[in-house]
């Protein structure tokens, strides 16, 4: 199989022109939960790629052809303050999918990963990709999330390597990442300082993050101050 994009959990392999395998390196890791949250808020009107079959770490998925929001900025097919916009409208249409019998009131739906790298801008329309964060909670500290991962990404930038594709330097990537924070600070569902401080508390204990990225969650109140 070609591998067609690497994250930091899981490999993407072409399997046709219309499908492809997403695939968690740990063998362990189960992607049915994902799958069914997925399905979800697809059938109630989200743009996310259909799934096919899931088996464990592996899910087959519809395969979505485009470049991410990142890219199209970069490439000066989109400005930072559309890819804002665009998350933005993502966190709305999100928040309003109802949530199954039984969700605590007042919760919804969050993807806890919404981010430019995350949505790709297909022909058919820009597809809210990779849902292995996904819960039901308060949707604010969804909300607030991006926020910080967007600040964050500021601070402690990609490697010169991961952003060699992009065609951007760690300074113009910080540059554009402290415009996004932003413009979404802006344009997106207020939150408050507590919904911020959870959503740093979430940040800090994902797994995939390096010291640099994990430090650099200090100072991002600051930066997202009013």
């Amino acid at each position: 199989m070609e591998l067609i994009a690497r994250g930091r959990e899981a490999d993407v392999f072409a399997l046709d022109n219309r499908r492809v395998l997403r695939r968690f390196r740990n063998p362990q890791a189960s992607a049915e939960a994902e799958a069914e949250v997925m399905e979800w808020v697809r059938r109630h009107g989200l743009r996310v790629p259909h799934v096919y079959s899931v088996s464990g770490p592996d899910m087959v998925l519809e395969r979505v052809d485009g470049g991410n929001l990142l890219e199209a900025v970069a490439a000066g097919t989109a400005t930072p303050e559309s890819v804002a916009s665009t998350m933005a409208e993502f966190h709305v249409r999100l928040h309003a999918v109802p949530t199954p019998a039984g969700t605590t009131p007042g919760h919804a739906i969050r993807h806890l990963d919404l981010h430019p790298l995350n949505i790709i801008a297909s022909d058919g329309g820009d597809v809210l990709i990779d849902w292995s964060n996904s819960d039901i909670g308060p949707a604010a500290v969804d909300t607030a999330l991006t926020a910080v991962i967007l600040a964050q990404a500021a601070l402690a930038p990609l490697s010169e390597d991961e952003l060699a594709p992009f065609g951007l330097d760690q300074e113009e990537f910080c540059r554009l990442a402290t415009e996004l924070a932003g413009e979404f600070r802006r344009q997106a569902e207020p939150f408050t300082a507590a919904d911020l401080e959870v959503a740093v508390n979430l940040r800090a204990h994902d797994p995939n993050l390096s010291r640099q990225e994990v430090d650099a969650l200090a100072v991002v109140p600051d930066l997202l101050a009013d």
